[in-house]
Formats: C-alpha cells, sequence, structure tokens
C-alpha cells in the first residue's frame, strides 16, 4: 500500500480507537496485531461499507511504531516464548500527539463528513490500479442536504444559550442508542459496527453534557457515525432519526 494511503488509514484508526477494547495484562503479536488489523477494517467500513483492502502492511507500521515509542513492553520466556503488554495511558497520549495538527484530520473537517469515504473510494481505486483520484462523480448513498462543508474552529456551544437545541440532540441520541442496541435486526445489519457507533454517540452525549464544547470537535467525531447510519437505514427510523441529528448539529453552527 502506498505510503500516503497508509496516512489515511492510520488517521481514521487513530482518529476511533478504542483503547479500552485491546487486551488487559500480557497477550501474544498475533493477538494484539489482528486486534489492530480487525478495529482498522471495522472503522473503515463506517465511511465505506464495501472496504475490502488488506491491511497489513499499515497494521505492521502501527505495530512497529507502539514498539519504537514504548507503547508495547516484551518479556520472553524460554520455553513459551514473547508475550507483550500494552501500555494504554502511553497509547492515549501517542494518539493525542499523533492527531494534533494532522493535516488529514484537518481536510476532513474542513471539506465535510464526505471527504474520508471519498479518500478511501480513492484508495481502494489506486491499489486496484485504477486513477487513485476520485473525482466525486460516484454517487454519495445519501444526499446530505445543507449538510455543512466547515465549522468554524473557534465556535463554542454554551449550554446556557443552547438549552433547547442541546436538550434536542440529546434526546435524539438516546434513541438511536436505543434502536441500535435493541433493534436485533438493526444490530445484525451493523454487526462489529455497532460497539464502535453506539461508543461514538456515548462520548457525544458525554461532550454535549458540559457547560460548554467545542462545535468542530463534536460534529468532527459524530457525523461520520450519522452518516454512516442515514446511508444505511436510509428508509427505516434509524436513518430518518440520523438525518435529524444531523439537522440539528447544523443548527448549532
Amino acid at each position: 500500500m502506498k505510503k500516503g494511503a497508509a496516512q489515511y488509514l492510520a488517521t481514521i484508526f487513530y482518529n476511533h480507537v478504542d483503547v479500552k477494547s485491546f487486551p488487559s495484562g500480557f497477550a501474544r503479536e498475533n493477538q494484539i496485531r489482528k486486534k489492530i488489523s480487525s478495529m482498522m477494517t471495522e472503522y473503515c467500513k463506517i465511511y465505506l461499507s464495501t472496504f475490502s483492502l488488506n491491511v497489513s502492511d499499515i497494521s505492521d507500521e502501527i505495530w512497529n511504531d507502539w514498539q519504537r515509542f514504548g507503547i508495547l513492553s516484551k518479556e520472553e520466556d524460554e520455553f513459551a516464548g514473547a508475550y507483550y503488554y500494552l501500555k494504554k495511558d502511553e497509547l492515549e497520549k501517542y494518539r493525542d500527539v499523533y492527531l494534533r495538527d494532522n493535516s488529514i484530520l484537518e481536510r476532513a473537517n474542513r471539506f465535510g463528513t464526505g471527504f474520508f469515504k471519498d479518500a478511501l473510494r480513492g484508495i481502494v481505486a489506486a491499489e486496484s490500479g485504477e486513477n487513485g483520484i476520485n473525482d466525486g462523480e460516484a454517487p454519495l448513498e445519501i444526499a446530505a442536504e445543507n449538510e455543512p462543508t466547515a465549522i468554524a474552529s473557534d465556535r463554542i456551544v454554551s449550554f446556557s444559550d443552547n438549552q433547547l437545541e442541546i436538550a434536542a440532540i440529546r434526546s435524539e441520541i438516546a434513541l438511536v442508542r436505543e434502536e441500535i442496541r435493541g433493534n436485533n435486526e438493526a444490530g445484525s445489519e451493523l454487526g462489529d459496527a455497532r460497539e464502535v457507533i453506539d461508543l461514538e454517540l456515548e462520548i457525544a452525549d458525554e461532550i454535549l453534557s458540559k457547560k460548554s464544547f467545542r462545535l468542530k470537535s463534536l460534529v468532527g467525531w459524530l457525523l461520520p457515525a450519522l452518516r454512516y447510519l442515514a446511508d444505511k437505514f436510509a428508509s427505516g427510523a434509524i436513518g430518518e432519526a440520523a438525518k435529524k441529528l444531523i439537522s440539528l448539529l447544523i443548527s448549532l453552527n
């Protein structure tokens, strides 16, 4: 995989990674490597449900970086072999540094929530030997009318000035979470992505519970999941709720 493409996948990985989902205590190298690969594929499918590239190369790079920067500690037994311990606090610090001033993530926030989907389409095309530049002609699965293409980086939303809007957003988040957790059919459709999206909604709700928050951070975190739900359940209650949430978020801009 080309270096540039690997950087996009790594950005998606670190933008979504749930550090708590990694094994606690010591684990074998192959256990951690498989977890990295499966999580990366899972996160990419949030944006592009047909994503099926082999991510072993970028997973290897991430593994090597974790060793290089002391995120993994290694202990060996004469007969049992090597075991690794993942320092989750160090991984969280590394993730924050990786995403700070990340130009790819900055473009995703500036160009809109379809950016990663378009980028992944371009990467898939490049890996299959086609023109890797996505010209946008492939139709998006939903038309996000009036969706913001940019969010003011200095827009701080206070609860006291936006109580009704925030209450409405949190109410819709609760409804969506209830649907994706309690609806067996929806759970089957989402597969492993259900836990990822539920966690993203939970974190967004936590942000909304604060006295104030930066709108760009909330939008960058929540909109990809909403676009995915609106796309996958376009004619159902979950899709309609996701679209309503997008509109409510826009109203805060």
